[in-house]
């Protein structure tokens, strides 16, 4: 079923004026993995980003966010408003922090900041107060602009936030999504056709994981083909689902008896479809997937133990599972 498509939300950039229209879907990996599954959006540690991190408040019918870098510096201050009434309160706000903004404009680089921006006439906008950085940081935040419009979607359409938290990284073959969204095609517990490989996610390393019918598939990147013999050591397979830099994630480790067995961990956005929320301690199946000679190619298939932890890296042996 095709999505259907959404009024345009404009993002404004209040330091300089200028307007753009955010797209109708989020493909930012970072805001994904801040979606919580009971569907809620929070503030946190940022995914991928070491040293940056975001903070949420929330008010009635609008909301605001700041991203902070390295050394807990501001990088941008975002206004978010989804009613007519919060839509009159934030920009207030907004127009107030704006003037004193105004003030570190010699040194913010390459921006010409602009007087008070109008007002939109639509009550549902995101708009963005850049802040001061170093001219040499400023060229490596390409990603704020796309994490600050799939943080604005997620919190204006809480529907569209239930389907990013519900398909994460997965869609069926008729759905019109984004760039980073990949499709898994099943025969039973196999995985007859991916375009996982040559996509966004594998280019960038990042392993995929899906289940059906009992059996845990991962999709292994190119890039990472070295690491394959050493996974294949592992003796027991102990997939643990927890808590991973404050987000839903998941662990998979190679246990070879070793006092550093090979072991993977990832974020709740790198699991395609629906896991079970409480799969118990029970014994599944392990199979890994990866690209040979044009084609899907079975690597591993292996008996595995699946339980829930609590903090990740979690990396305990099956006998001392608590």
């Amino acid at each position: 079923m095709k999505r259907q498509k959404n009024q345009r939300v404009p993002h404004i950039t209040i330091t300089t004026g200028e307007v753009s229209d955010i797209p109708d879907f989020c493909n930012s990996q970072e805001a994904i993995a801040l979606l919580n599954p009971p569907g809620e959006i929070v503030g946190g540690p940022i995914s991928g980003r070491p040293g940056y991190r975001v903070t949420l408040e929330k008010s009635e019918g609008w909301a605001s966010f700041i991203i902070f870098g390295p050394d807990d510096i501001a990088i941008t201050i975002n206004y978010v408003s989804w009613t007519s009434e919060g839509s009159n309160a934030a920009w207030r706000d907004a127009m107030r922090l704006h003037a004193l903004s105004k003030e570190f404009a010699p040194r913010i680089s390459g921006f010409d900041v602009a007087g008070a921006p109008n007002k939109p006439t639509s009550p549902k906008w995101l708009g963005t107060i850049v802040m001061p950085v170093p001219a040499s940081e400023g060229s490596s935040l390409f990603w704020v602009a796309n994490y600050e419009q799939c943080m604005a979607m997620a919190l204006i359409n809480p529907e569209q936030l239930a389907e990013f938290v519900n398909a994460r990284c997965a869609k069926n073959s008729s759905d019109d999504d984004g760039p980073n969204v990949i499709t898994i095609k099943n025969s039973g517990q196999n995985i007859v056709d991916t375009d996982y490989f040559g996509s966004e996610m594998e280019k960038m390393g990042k392993f995929v994981v899906s289940c059906s019918n009992g059996a845990i598939r991962m999709l292994w990147p190119r890039s990472r083909g070295s690491e394959i013999q050493e996974m294949m050591t592992g003796e027991e397979i102990i997939v643990t689902r927890g808590i991973l830099q404050n987000n839903d994630g998941l662990e998979i480790l190679f246990d070879d008896g070793s006092d550093s067995p090979y072991a993977i961990q990832m974020m709740g956005s790198s699991i395609a479809g629906s896991f079970p929320e409480d799969p118990g301690q029970g014994q599944w199946k392990l199979t890994v997937w990866e690209w040979v000679n044009g084609g899907l190619n079975m690597v591993l298939s292996k008996p595995t133990f699946w339980r829930k932890g609590t903090v990740l890296p979690d990396l305990r042996p099956r006998g001392r599972i608590v």
